[in-house]
């Protein structure tokens, strides 16, 4: 005998129980199932993906041509340094006193006062043992090219190839207030060294060079210097003055080179227009437009050299940046106040920040994007990209690294001796290139990539046949484009100079030619070192042959559509109509 419970499990509806509540499937074939009752919803549905499919199959699909724009940065000017330069107007004394004197030297403990008098000097003046020079309201011209301090008549025995306007050696000093020391274009060289002491009181000193080694001592208030030189051990000390340039420099010393010596810079209520300094082992990222400094900021030099500078500036400010970077990482944007980069054993990232020059050396990586860089200098085995950038001078030291362009704009391309480089990207090169000579017998060699797209005008178009020749007619390589219509070939330029034969073979000049074959036509290319973009597009436009696009069944409109019909049709006829 059966069971109630038995009964009741075999039936699935039983009377007396609730149906199952319907799941949110069931419900849509319902209602899809009941739209697609008649005939009318039917045909609607069936119409509009009929003249969707029509569209698609008539009208031109849209163009899937992989275009690059021109980037801003190809209409700017490249940042350059700005100089204050010596009058360009004939030389008029500022006092009605006036001497003229071939050279000057003081010696042992003599002193000598110039005021309110202006000094013409057309040798150079030179202080040793305790001397001492003295400028109340007086005035000193240089008018001649720099001379040779320690070869002028009764200045010394030795000879040397520095020339200074201005020496200073042993404790002996210079004191000027309210004076000025000018001369010729750039401007007057000045060297103290040992434990030698200058001071500058609202004064105007139009240096090019003013250097400071070992002990030297540099005091100035109220001041304009143009060019101020930090040298080994040396010390500064500015208040409410203006400086065109200071620069911390590395002196190396071949008895001691290990040894470290300091040097310290303290800076109060100064501008300065371009500062130089050194980073060693830093992580830095730059900004602000203007850089204001307040406390201290510590930087070693290279490593052969061994200096330590600690320049301490406080409420000043600095409107470019010149960076030595060691071992170091920088980010640098559009904002910042960096100018000028040398990179050593150091990785960069320059994003939207124009810049008058970038020297990358061994070891070091360069990344930049939208800037204009007025000279790139490539050296030894270092890595570089560039995208969206112009470059307005490109040079190669013995360069053997990867420099990438992207869609890059190179001007004024300068090879070197012993380069062995890979180039590659989408660049684009205008002007002449300039070929570096040698003394010696030097080999180099520029592996430079290029890029062939191919399109009908409005789309990529895979396989067409490439091939490269050179000017006899030999075959050099063949190809063909892939199916995103790209293909990319590489050409090996060599250049070799031979002093011994008076010779200098090259092949940078030579010029090949890549042809490109497609549906019984043919496209033609020049291709020449340094000159040609490394990308090169052929088109070859297609007339329609029928009112159908056969290319359109690639796209997903096309396929959505028809089945769109399809199903709708097999649905009626799998319910009989």
């Amino acid at each position: 005998m059966t069971k109630k419970s038995d009964t009741l499990d075999a039936c699935p509806f039983p009377p007396d129980r609730s149906p199952p509540p319907k799941t949110m499937s069931t419900n849509l074939l319902e209602y899809a199932d009941r739209f697609f009752e008649g005939w009318r919803n039917t045909l609607i549905v069936i119409t509009i993906a009929g003249m969707m499919l029509a569209y698609s199959l008539v009208f031109s699909v849209p163009p899937l041509i992989a275009t690059l724009a021109v980037p801003q940065a190809w209409s700017r000017i490249p940042p350059r340094p700005e100089y204050m330069r010596a009058r360009d107007t004939p030389f008029t004394p500022a006092y009605a006193n006036v001497t003229t004197i071939r050279s000057l030297e003081l010696r042992d403990e003599e002193h000598l006062k110039i005021q309110n008098s202006t000094f013409i000097v057309n040798g150079a003046i030179k202080l040793s043992g305790n001397s001492k020079l003295t400028l109340l309201n007086a005035e000193l011209y240089f008018p001649l090219i720099g001379l040779d301090t320690r070869g002028i008549g009764g200045l010394g025995e030795e000879h040397t190839t520095i020339f200074y306007d201005v020496h200073l050696s042993n404790t002996s000093r210079i004191f000027a207030l309210n004076s000025t020391l000018s001369g010729r274009a750039p401007g007057i060289e000045i060297l103290a060294e040992d434990e030698t002491q200058i001071f500058f009181g609202s004064s105007n000193v139009e240096t090019s060079t003013l250097l400071l080694q070992d002990e030297a001592n540099l005091e100035a208030d109220e001041s304009v210097i143009w060019t101020v030189n930090m040298g080994s051990g040396s010390r500064c000390l500015l208040n409410d003055c203006r400086i065109v340039w200071f620069v911390p420099e590395a002196q190396s010393s071949e008895e001691a080179p290990e040894v470290v010596s300091e040097s310290r810079a303290e800076l109060h209520n100064t501008w300065i227009y371009y500062l130089t300094t050194q980073l060693s082992g830093s992580k830095v990222s730059l900004g602000p437009a203007i850089l204001q400094l307040d406390g201290s900021w510590t930087s070693t030099s290279l490593a052969p050299f061994g200096e330590v500078f600690h320049i301490e500036l406080y409420r000043c400010f600095v409107n470019n940046l010149h960076i030595i970077a060691v071992d170091s990482e920088l980010e640098v944007t559009g904002d910042s106040a960096l100018n000028a980069l040398d990179l050593y054993n150091s990785k960069v990232s320059i994003r939207g920040k124009d810049m008058y020059y970038v020297y990358s050396r061994d070891g070091s990586e360069c990344s930049v994007e939208d800037a204009v860089v007025g000279m790139a200098i490539m050296e030894g085995n270092s890595q570089a990209a560039f995208s969206g950038s112009k470059i307005s001078s490109l040079h190669f030291i013995a360069f053997k690294g990867h420099l990438e362009l992207d869609n890059t704009v190179v001007e004024n391309p300068h090879l070197s001796s012993g380069d062995d480089t890979w180039i590659s990207g989408t660049a684009v090169f205008s002007r002449n290139v300039t070929q570096g000579l040698s003394t010696g017998i030097v080999h180099s060699r520029y592996n430079v990539s290029y890029l062939v797209r191919a399109n009908d005008g409005n789309r990529m178009l895979p396989g067409v046949k490439l091939s490269l020749s050179n000017q006899e007619g030999y075959l050099a390589w063949e190809g063909e484009t892939d199916e995103k219509g790209e293909c990319t070939f590489n050409v090996t330029y060599l250049k070799l100079w031979q002093p011994s034969y008076g010779s200098y073979l090259t092949d940078i000049g030579r010029e090949s030619t890549l042809t490109a074959s497609h549906g019984g036509e043919v496209r033609e290319a020049r291709i020449r070192a340094f000159e040609t973009s490394l990308l090169i597009e052929f088109v070859f436009p297609e007339e329609p042959t029928s009112v159908f696009n056969v290319r359109s069944f690639e796209e997903p409109l096309t396929w959505v559509s028809l089945i769109i019909v399809l199903v709708i049709l097999a649905g009626k006829m799998w319910r009989g109509g």
